[in-house]
C-alpha cells in the first residue's frame, strides 16, 4: 500500500513543476528526501527497499532531472 502513495507523491510532485508550483530543485529535493526516507527506513520496510531497487530500472537510475540545453 505504501507504494501506492509513494507513486502517487512522485506523480503530485512531477505535476507541481510542470504547473510551475516548484521549480527544477524545490522537485530535487523532495525527490532527494523520498530517497533518504527509504535509505533509512528500508531495513525495517522491505517493500520500500524492494521500491527503490524497482524505481532504480526505471529512470535508467537518474532520480532527479536536469535541464538540458536546446
Amino acid at each position: 500500500m505504501q507504494n501506492q502513495y509513494l507513486n502517487t507523491y512522485l506523480v503530485y510532485l512531477r505535476v507541481m513543476m510542470h504547473r510551475g508550483d516548484i521549480d527544477l530543485d524545490g522537485y530535487n529535493r523532495c525527490v532527494s528526501d523520498v530517497i533518504t526516507m527509504i535509505e533509512a527506513e528500508s531495513n525495517e520496510r522491505q517493500h520500500l527497499s524492494a521500491f527503490l531497487d524497482a524505481w532504480v530500472q526505471s529512470p535508467n537510475n537518474q532520480f532527479t532531472m536536469v535541464l538540458k540545453e536546446r
